[in-house]
């Protein structure tokens, strides 16, 4: 396991992913100020509460999307129910995520590789390495959050439990399903999660009056 700090300088060098380079150019041009131009990374986003200190463990989760990297390893139904006050169930990502969250506290972006073992929610044990961007954020009433994009490098093998016959190995592609799509048989299919498939979502940027 690992967890390497990078300079954001190498985000547009073109060895980084479409959604992670996105998120640095909405918070560059926005000055991190969250408006109706985030609307297109919602889904891939999270959001926690800022650090409380330079040591501690990873903040609360208080928005995950639901094609997120939370989304993929703990399902879906945990994304929508984060309800700011969860962090995620695997000790060990927690632990190894850490660094970073108390850079953005002092108005930096973050930028790292990280590599650890995650307990999926429905595959089992992964051997996960994924790229992850933290920008601050402030909301239109003027809170600050930590906004978070992270995307799979690679899960080269995944297991289903202990001693178990059938191993699925992953691919790399080109976005976070691709990046780390079991190969499944043709008879198998997954739902797929479109942008506006949570009930009930309600926008995070409201109108303001007069405009």
């Amino acid at each position: 396991m690992y967890h390497e700090l990078i300079s954001v300088e190498r985000i547009h060098s073109g060895l980084f992913s479409r959604p992670v380079s996105d998120l640095f150019t909405w918070w560059r041009d926005n000055k991190g100020r969250l408006n109706e131009k985030f609307t297109p990374l919602l889904d891939k986003a999270t959001m926690c509460s800022p650090a409380a200190s330079e040591n501690a463990a990873p903040p609360p989760l208080v928005y995950a999307g639901d094609d997120s990297l939370v989304a993929w390893c703990f399902s879906v139904e945990f994304a929508r129910r984060v309800a700011g006050h969860e962090t995620t169930p695997d000790p060990t990502l927690e632990t190894i995520a850490a660094k970073g969250y108390w850079a953005t506290t002092q108005g930096e972006p973050a930028l790292s590789i990280i590599s650890t073992t995650v307990e999926t929610a429905e595959f089992g044990t992964v051997d996960l390495v994924y790229e992850r961007l933290l920008v601050p954020v402030e909301t239109i009433t003027g809170k600050n959050l930590v906004a978070c994009m992270a995307v799979p490098i690679r899960c080269p093998e995944l297991f289903a439990g202990p001693g178990n016959q059938y191993r699925r190995h992953y691919s790399i592609g080109s976005d976070l399903t691709d990046r780390c799509r079991p190969e499944l048989p043709a008879s198998v299919s997954r739902q797929p999660v479109g942008e506006n498939s949570r009930p009930g979502r309600q926008s995070l940027f409201p109108p303001v009056p007069g405009t």
